[in-house]
């Protein structure tokens, strides 16, 4: 669980109007329903500036760059150039298979089941989804890959990659699969227990990058780092591609 006083130490870049941080896993954007003791990032932001917005929204277990506005104007700015598609929206993930994405398009529409919070694939009753794919590196199995958000659907991009076949290390709700090292490594020692925990308990998705104009037009692109998690399954990956 995050510290009530980590919020400053997750922003990237603040300016007069915004303030881009870099995500921790695991923590909603908004307080969750039945649970209204655990902190949020709206929560949070706001006791370090009491009038700060959310721009858009993170799963909970996504990772990365986020945008909040730090008063009325910037948020209509921002909410615009969301509704627009005017924004620039890249993710990094680490997928299930190896492959070699070209910049692939896929458009499949999506419906979202509100009850059940989940996504699935419809044709008839979806709604318009757009995701481009490009393969950044590839390992024995599995794949690094960028992901180009041009809608911003519920789970797009995880549901979008499961029905291309590569879904998400440990995104279970569409397919994919916890990761242990003993699967990757040769001649792995099984400690006395017996027991061992995933390389990442979490689906590994993060928001790399994200790209706006500013209240005086000029273009705004911010990067986040990856989380310790996310690096601790891509050196692992990279170590043991052979």
């Amino acid at each position: 669980m995050a510290k009530r006083n980590n919020f400053k130490d997750w922003i990237i870049l603040e300016t007069e109007d915004y303030v881009f941080i870099n995500k921790p896993a695991g923590i909603s954007s908004l307080k969750e329903r039945g649970n209204q003791n655990s902190d949020d990032i709206l929560s949070l932001a706001r006791l370090y500036q009491a009038d700060m917005k959310l721009c858009h929204r993170l799963d909970k277990y996504t990772s990365g760059v986020m945008l909040l506005a730090k008063n009325e104007e910037a948020l209509r700015s921002a909410s615009i150039q969301f509704q627009r598609k005017e924004v620039g929206k890249l993710y990094h993930t680490l997928t299930q298979g190896s492959s070699k994405l070209d910049n692939e398009i896929v458009e499949l529409p999506i419906l979202i089941d509100e009850k059940r919070r989940t996504v699935r694939i419809n044709k008839n009753l979806g709604k318009k989804s757009k995701t481009s794919f490009r393969t950044l590196q590839s390992f024995k199995g599995y794949s690094l890959i960028e992901c180009t958000l041009f809608s911003g659907r519920m789970h797009q991009i995880r549901i979008h990659l499961s029905s291309i076949g590569h879904p998400i290390i440990g995104d279970e709700l569409y397919g994919g699969k916890l990761l242990r090292l003993s699967q990757i490594k040769h001649k792995y020692n099984y400690n006395r227990t017996g027991e061992e925990q995933p390389i990442i308990k979490r689906f590994a998705l993060h928001s790399f990058e994200l790209t706006l104009k500013d209240l005086d037009g000029k273009e705004v692109c911010v990067k986040a780092d990856y989380p310790k998690d996310f690096n601790v399954l891509l050196q692992a990956l990279t170590k043991n591609s052979a």
